[in-house]
């Protein structure tokens, strides 16, 4: 996860950006971020690698200050999916 300042006087207290491997059969992952105003930010899902089946495209959601869910309707099974997503903090 990364967590860019550069934009600062613009309008934008902070992104961070990151993605998550979901393994296995969990239908959904928790995620970890730095805490947020969530009536301040917005989630974007940034999608999968070409390379990953659109099959099992997760869904994300800013579940509170520092949680993000990401959910797929499909399990991997032995497969694995990785998620990237961006989180973008307002003043």
């Amino acid at each position: 996860m990364s967590v860019l300042t550069q934009f600062t006087g613009s309008g934008i207290k902070s992104i961070q950006r990151g993605s998550a491997l979901m393994t296995g059969t969990g239908l959904t992952l928790d995620i970890t971020i730095s805490s947020v105003n969530t009536a301040k930010a917005v989630l974007t899902n940034l999608g999968t690698p070409p390379s990953s089946s659109a099959t099992y495209l997760p869904g994300l959601e800013l579940v509170n200050a520092t949680t993000l869910r990401a959910t797929t309707l499909l399990t991997p099974g032995g497969n694995s999916v990785r998620v990237f997503w961006q989180v973008v903090e307002f003043n």
